[in-house]
């Protein structure tokens, strides 16, 4: 399910069978949006560190510089 099948056509990400695969503000990460009539949802593990993110709102769009935000700079390895 996590491993990369299809190219999305976004540097580095590719589709498995059920989540993007690809990195997500600088990591590694397995992630699905999902949306309903003004709602909408992001969910994200970030295996590496074994972190977990839910996004909620009332939006059109999850804003990438949310994710970052809540997630913090990447650490360099």
């Amino acid at each position: 399910m996590t491993a990369p099948h299809a190219p999305t056509g976004r540097p580095g990400e590719a589709y498995g069978y059920g989540f993007f695969v690809g990195p997500l503000a600088g990591r590694r990460a397995l992630h699905h949006s999902g949306d309903n009539g003004g709602y909408k949802a992001f969910a994200a593990w970030l295996p590496d560190s074994d972190q977990r993110l839910v996004l909620l709102t009332n939006q059109a769009e999850v804003d990438p510089v949310t994710i970052t935000s809540v997630l913090g700079p990447a650490e360099v390895r």
